[in-house]
């Protein structure tokens, strides 16, 4: 009998090893699933930041170029401003003359 009652409680402290056991691996299993949510949202926060960030750069290109497009109309606009002073200056005293 003293072998059976062992043998009995050999057995119980086994499958509580075993209920334990197959509780953590559910927890792990449920961890698991939460990670790997949290992966898939983590990704498309990432594929979200980088259109975002492609955008702006596009959009900052855009503004680069407009702004050097205008400086250098805006240089032309002084070169031809100066021209036109330098022509009236030379002109001035020749039309003063005549006068």
């Amino acid at each position: 009998m003293e072998i059976s009652k062992e043998i009995n409680t050999i057995l119980e402290r086994l499958k509580e090893k075993k209920s334990d056991l197959e509780e953590k691996m559910s927890q792990d299993r449920k961890t698991k699933n939460d990670l790997l949510e949290t992966q898939k949202e983590l990704e498309q926060q990432l594929i979200n930041l980088n259109q975002s960030l492609e955008a702006s750069q596009n959009s900052l290109n855009e503004l680069t170029n407009t702004i050097e497009e205008t400086e250098r109309g805006y240089r032309k606009i002084v070169e031809a401003g100066e021209t036109l002073m330098a022509i009236i200056s030379q002109s001035l005293p020749k039309m003063e003359n005549t006068l």
